[in-house]
């Protein structure tokens, strides 16, 4: 009788299909907010499925496939593109093709990066010579010069923004350019509007020169990254430069009487004392000058009972001040807050000025004002901004190294004296006494915090473990001239 044998093997596995990338060939990085996404699907066996998704979504998925003809070398095959929206980072897009040979999937990482834009100065404009302008060139190694200097102190700033990309979805969002000349923030427009030409949108900035050689001008576009190495950061000669500045002075004194305190409370922040040590005229109430000041304005002095909205509307009204007079007429103007009070840090190292709220209501982001607030609500104004803290710390870390909270990237600068000890501040400690010491014989900025530096060090000394100091003077403010000479 016949005899069955049955042989035993591994089954023969019937092939996959394959997918060919047309383009993109390869994960990659792309400047557009959407993408034309092309790819090949070849099958020895008829495809049931071919589909591409983005971030886990569906965005196609092939109609057909049931009468789809075969190639030359008897394959089943089919091209297919679908534009894939992106968003920002990277973008995970699968493409995946089944068959009764089983599945393939292909990933593609596609990172959808926005290009910097440009920064390209063209011109400068005196404003007494109106379209006379000094060209701007730049050399090899980018740096931005022009040929002369210019006439006058007064001139406006020609120049475009420049995009690389007309599928970049920011080109057609509000944009706008702030400047700083030595320091100095510029009342430039809020927004630049759109021009003709889609990928660029001129500006034109008005600029007052303070110093006969190497005025330094600084451009930053709002929201939108540069390229690293474009025109933003230049110099500018002038023959007659605008020298003259206006001071306008706010003094805090937080729960302080206005008048001279006993010995076991001290008296508010004497403004007598600051016009005195910056050698100052008075012409009225709250009006004066000195010589490195044409004018000036006490604002306050906020004594006593002091709430954070008193402080916020005197920044408020400074503020207002300056952009009024900066659409009127060209201007450098000083803006100077003058705090005596107590300060308090959170665990996670932001430091407040506490108001007379700050007794009764316990959250500080609602009773105190935040030095990230504080920086904040003087960045928007135009001029130059110098912060002066005369404080004790009564809450949080009393560590030497815990610092005041102030970003190190601030143009804005800061003087702080924060006595930790606990007790009633010794009065060669405070900050008022510092500046009245280190004013006198001082020119700028610079020599004020060199002098305020020497002065710590020997309190440290004497103080061991009770005294935290923090002098941040940017680099374009060092020259700022707080005592002119006589």
């Amino acid at each position: 009788m016949p005899v069955e044998i049955k042989i035993n093997g591994p089954q023969l596995a019937l092939p996959r299909p394959e997918i060919d990338l047309i383009s993109p060939m390869r994960s990659t990085a792309v400047s557009a907010g959407s993408y034309e996404v092309r790819f090949r699907v070849r099958s020895n066996l008829p495809l049931l499925r071919v589909e591409l998704s983005a971030n886990d979504q569906p965005v196609l998925r092939a109609a057909g496939l049931d009468n789809l003809p075969k190639n030359r070398a008897g394959q089943f095959e089919k091209e297919l593109t679908q534009v894939v929206d992106l968003a920002r980072g990277p973008n995970e897009l699968k493409i995946t093709a089944v068959s009764a040979g089983g599945g393939q999937v292909t990933p593609i990482i596609l990172s959808y990066v926005n290009q910097p834009v440009r920064v390209m100065i063209d011109r400068i404009e005196p404003v007494a010579q109106p379209g006379e302008s000094i060209a701007a060139q730049a050399s090899q190694d980018h740096r931005l010069s022009f040929a002369s200097p210019t006439p006058e102190g007064r001139a406006f700033l020609h120049g475009r923004v420049v995009w690389a990309n007309e599928q970049d979805p920011r080109i057609d969002q509000p944009l706008g350019v702030r400047a700083w000349v030595n320091g100095f923030q510029q009342v430039a427009p809020e927004t630049i509007p759109r021009a003709a030409a889609k990928l660029e949108r001129p500006f034109k900035i008005p600029l007052l020169l303070s110093r006969d050689r190497g005025n330094r001008v600084e451009l930053e576009l709002s929201g939108l990254e540069q390229e690293a190495d474009d025109r933003s950061y230049f110099s500018v000669d002038c023959q007659r430069p605008e020298s003259q500045q206006r001071l306008h002075l706010l003094v805090v004194g937080v729960d302080l009487p206005a008048a001279a305190g006993s010995a076991s409370k001290p008296a508010a922040p004497a403004v007598e004392d600051l016009l005195a040590a910056m050698k100052a005229d008075k012409s009225g109430p709250s009006q004066f000058k000195t010589a490195a000041f044409s004018s000036g304005r006490v604002y306050g002095p906020l004594t006593g009972h002091v709430s954070p909205g008193q402080v916020i509307t005197q920044l408020m009204r400074i503020r207002t001040a300056l952009r009024i007079r900066g659409a009127q007429e060209f201007a450098n103007d000083v803006v100077m807050v003058y705090y005596q009070g107590s300060e308090a840090m959170d665990a996670g190292g932001q430091s407040y000025l506490l108001t007379s709220a700050s007794r009764f209501d316990k959250k500080l982001d609602r009773s105190a004002i935040s030095n990230t607030q504080l920086e904040g609500l003087l960045g928007k104004s135009p001029g130059a901004h110098l912060v002066l803290l005369d404080v004790d710390r009564t809450a949080g870390p009393t560590q030497l190294a815990q610092g005041p909270g102030w970003p190190s990237e601030s143009r804005i600068g800061l003087i702080r004296s924060s006595w930790l000890a606990g007790k009633a501040t010794p009065h060669e400690a405070r900050l008022v006494a510092g500046l009245m010491e280190s004013l006198s014989g001082s020119h700028n900025l610079l020599e004020i915090k060199s002098r305020m530096a020497d002065r710590y060090v020997q309190l440290e000394k004497k103080y061991p473990k009770s005294l935290n100091s923090t002098l941040h003077v940017p680099t374009p403010l060092q020259e700022l001239v707080l005592l002119g000479s006589e």
